[in-house]
């Protein structure tokens, strides 16, 4: 090797230490906190079970009151998180894939409080620690993929998160997570060696709404404080972008790359906030909606609209099982502020008009038929 490629590989080696450190710092002084009580039952072979000692767990609540973990079955077990205040610092979010979605965040929450308590929980039901940890592996792997509903990308994820954590129980703790591109180069490369993660499935689940609340108060108040905060559109990338203290982005009511675009054959994933459009007052019915403007009008969006003219997309957003799911339904234009939902219950675009009955939160955005820019997102509790 010569003294130039030499020189350039060290300022390669060296920027990628830089991006480590500098992101494992920004991950030690993470915290998320838990308002409402988040359960799950897990099935499957040996879920109720830990390192072939036990046949079932015996039901055991946290010393401090944030984990209870009881088997209902031989073949089956609920893991509840209990509320808990931010300053805890019993939960740090996503775990080696630094996304910071929905389902990296929904299965960093049990995996977070399993680890956090292994000397208490392997004490308690009389097993080693890394018996605990490898156990709440399994559980993060579970929850990634339910979370993910079942997709390429997400089953991709789940498998690197847990063959790290597998591989690294001696030092990963400490650490928590990499780089997310940094670190699946490093378990593909350690994935011949592993074994394979445990096929348990999630039948039961309740309060994710509170994994989105905390999702929304973390990024809201790293804006508000002027720091880096992971860009949703990019956040999959692992790319981080300084956020002004007066980021539009504050306006979202939830993360808007948390949106399904499901059904409606419509994809505004792309789309990016539009300055001085802006909605509010939503409110939704099984008939139909209405909104208002608070800001600009569908001109804001596409110069070429006009008061009356219906040249925008709306879509609409049912959070059913902890995911925001839906699309498209009808065109709207600035003078229309209210939707019914004739379209849906005809099924246009592949949707499922049991969404709305079955929702615990409706959330509404309004884009440009292009999916360049779109309003704010707005969002009514049922």
């Amino acid at each position: 090797m010569d003294t130039a490629t030499a020189i350039t590989t060290a300022k390669k080696v060296a920027k990628m230490a830089d991006k480590v450190i500098k992101y494992i710092k920004a991950d030690n002084a993470a915290s998320y906190g838990l308002d409402e009580e988040v359960s799950v039952v897990l099935e499957g072979e040996d879920v109720a079970s830990i390192g072939g000692t036990l046949s079932q767990l015996t039901e055991y609540t946290t010393k401090d009151g944030s984990l209870t973990i009881e088997s209902t079955s031989a073949f089956a077990v609920r893991l509840t998180a209990h509320p808990f205040p931010v300053e805890s610092h019993l939960w740090n979010g996503p775990d080696v894939i630094a996304n910071n979605q929905y389902r990296s965040m929904l299965a960093s929450l049990f995996h977070d409080l399993i680890w956090e308590h292994g000397d208490e929980l392997a004490e308690a039901w009389g097993v080693t620690k890394r018996d605990v940890l490898t156990w709440g592996d399994g559980v993060l792997y579970a929850l990634w993929i339910y979370a993910s509903e079942d997709s390429l990308r997400g089953r991709i994820e789940a498998r690197v998160a847990w063959q790290v954590c597998e591989f690294s129980k001696g030092w990963y703790h400490s650490l928590k997570k990499l780089l997310g591109l940094h670190c699946l180069a490093f378990a593909l490369l350690l994935a011949a060696g592993c074994g394979t993660p445990p096929d348990w499935q999630v039948a039961e689940i309740s309060g994710t709404n509170a994994v989105l609340r905390a999702m929304g108060k973390a990024q809201a108040t790293e804006i508000a404080q002027g720091g880096d905060v992971v860009c949703p559109a990019q956040a999959d990338e692992g790319i981080t972008l300084a956020q002004p203290s007066a980021s539009p982005a504050s306006s979202d009511a939830v993360d808007f790359a948390s949106l399904d675009w499901r059904w409606g054959g419509f994809n505004g994933s792309k789309a990016k906030l539009a300055e001085g459009a802006e909605i509010g007052s939503l409110k939704v019915t099984a008939d139909g909606m209405s909104y208002k403007w608070v800001k600009g009008g569908c001109e804001k969006l596409d110069k070429n609209c006009s008061h009356s003219n219906p040249c925008c997309t709306c879509a609409l957003f049912c959070l059913v099982d902890g995911r925001w799911i839906g699309g498209k339904w009808e065109h709207i234009s600035t003078d229309r502020t209210t939707r019914d939902f004739k379209n849906v219950k005809e099924g246009y675009g592949g949707w499922d008009a049991s969404a709305i009955g079955k929702a615990t939160a409706y959330a509404f955005v309004i884009l440009d038929d292009g999916a360049k820019k779109r309003t704010n997102v707005i969002v009514q509790e049922k």
